[in-house]
């Protein structure tokens, strides 16, 4: 398999589990809107929700949304800013 069909594996697999993470997560008492133009950190202690409520503020965005583990093993075999752009050029 070519590293462009790993890459679009990768991309789906977690794609999917962003679809997957909005159903299963549970309602908040705040709601977390996203800036325009800004960038949003999500900081807390570990296992408190940031990922699911990242899954979450995507999911109201947009459905052209891309979303990667950056520790998954084809990054971490692919250590390499060329694979940015082609995150892009593939998605």
């Amino acid at each position: 398999m070519n590293e462009r069909s790993k890459l679009k594996d990768v991309i789906h697999v977690w794609n999917q589990w962003l679809d997957e993470s909005v159903h299963h997560s549970l309602p908040r008492q705040k709601v977390l809107t996203m800036p325009q133009k800004n960038a949003l950190a999500l900081i807390g202690v570990r296992r408190c929700g940031k990922s699911f409520e990242a899954a979450n503020l995507l999911s109201k965005l947009s459905k052209q949304h891309l979303c990667v583990n950056f520790e998954d093993p084809f990054f971490i075999e692919h250590n390499t800013t060329a694979i940015l752009d082609d995150l892009i050029s593939v998605y």
